[in-house]
């Protein structure tokens, strides 16, 4: 249930165990927040915390060259993907002295870092605004564009014979014999979609619009609510290799694509499910990347901007587990990482569906 990149992943690879496999979505295939994310996979600028889920990000990011490889070779379609590193700018005493805490808890993670001066700093990024300044450098950062890793997993999918099927907004998951049925609540009122013998709950924001069973005993953990956390891009086309490394300054990232398209974004907002962009933050995210790379995104009239809708949890990290007692596995809350966390997600999923 969902088909963003989570459920696509997952089904490719529940598909190459040899199950059968239907993919359901209330929109179309990655129409949400696959479609909508920036696509960097860069634990140097997500872990700031020793966490199980830290490390997670650590051992996703080595596996994503083999997961685009063989995801390329099973599509047959090119993905853009880079290996570009990324640089975090501090200007002042405070802005350092939480990269340098960042940095000691990163080590531990085993995420490579290192201090770069002004000179080297310049090296990476011409572009960076003249002044002083202190960076760090993250070489393993990278950026994947997601619409291609999603077009690839959907004709990957096909090739395959896994049923997707779009415009079908699930409302509940209930019990049917040894399995389950899947009812959908449309304007053709409430019917079944299909039945099923797992179930995988991969909506992303929407997963608790979906009814599950109520069979899950009062002294265990009740899945975790999600909420919808609304993010800005700004996009723009550039010259192909004006900006080589992801430039990162307080939670401020910018990065261009191989192709030459430039995104800079940053904000987080809790206002439900409102698409309409907010003029005001794309002026905010615009006048924070022309202090750090003046000029990048003028003429302010050549830029478009979008909304997307991050996957917020409560507490830390995914909601990632069985139910008990139920052929029904949580997959969703990956926040600000579904991207990156995706292979890894789907190879944890198929392994604990295929026992």
């Amino acid at each position: 249930m969902g088909g963003g990149i989570i459920g696509l992943s997952t089904a490719w690879r529940l598909s190459q165990r040899g199950m059968r496999v239907a993919v359901a979505d209330a929109r179309i295939m990655a129409g949400e927040a696959s479609m909508a994310a920036a696509g960097m996979l860069a634990p140097g600028g997500e872990a700031h915390g020793d966490s199980p889920w830290a490390r997670h990000t650590v051992e996703a990011r080595a596996t994503y060259p083999d997961f685009v490889s063989e995801l390329k070779g099973a599509s047959g379609l090119e993905i853009d993907f880079r290996e570009c590193g990324a640089l975090d700018v501090a200007s002042n005493d405070e802005a350092w002295a939480e990269l340098a805490a960042r940095r000691a808890i990163q080590e531990r993670l085993g995420i490579r870092v290192r201090e770069v001066g002004e000179a080297e700093g310049r090296e990476l990024i011409p572009l960076l605004r003249p002044g002083s300044f202190r960076a760090l450098y993250y070489p393993d950062d990278a950026i994947v564009d997601p619409c291609q890793v999603n077009a690839a997993l959907e004709v990957a999918l096909k090739r395959v014979g896994v049923t997707l099927l779009i415009h079908e907004p699930v409302s509940a998951i209930e019990p049917d014999g040894d399995g389950y049925a899947i009812r959908v609540d449309d304007a053709s009122g409430c019917r079944v979609l299909l039945r099923a013998g797992s179930v995988v709950l991969a909506a992303g924001a929407w997963s608790n619009e979906i009814t599950l069973p109520g069979r899950v005993a009062s002294h265990l953990p009740a899945p975790r609510r999600t909420m919808p956390v609304r993010g800005h891009l700004v996009e723009r086309e550039g010259t192909p290799g004006a900006l080589l490394p992801i430039a990162r300054e307080d939670h401020l990232y910018v990065f261009q694509r191989n192709r030459g398209t430039l995104l800079t974004g940053s904000n987080e907002e809790r206002v439900g499910f409102d698409r309409t962009p907010n003029p005001a933050v794309v002026e905010q995210i615009l006048d924070r990347t022309d202090r750090l790379l003046p000029g990048l995104f003028a003429p302010r009239a050549e830029n478009s901007s979008w909304v997307g809708f991050r996957p917020g949890i409560e507490g830390e990290g995914p909601e990632l587990r069985r139910l008990p007692e139920e052929r029904i596995w949580l997959a969703y809350g990956h926040y600000r990482n579904g991207i990156l966390l995706a292979p890894r997600t789907a190879a944890y999923l198929a392994g604990e569906i295929a026992e």
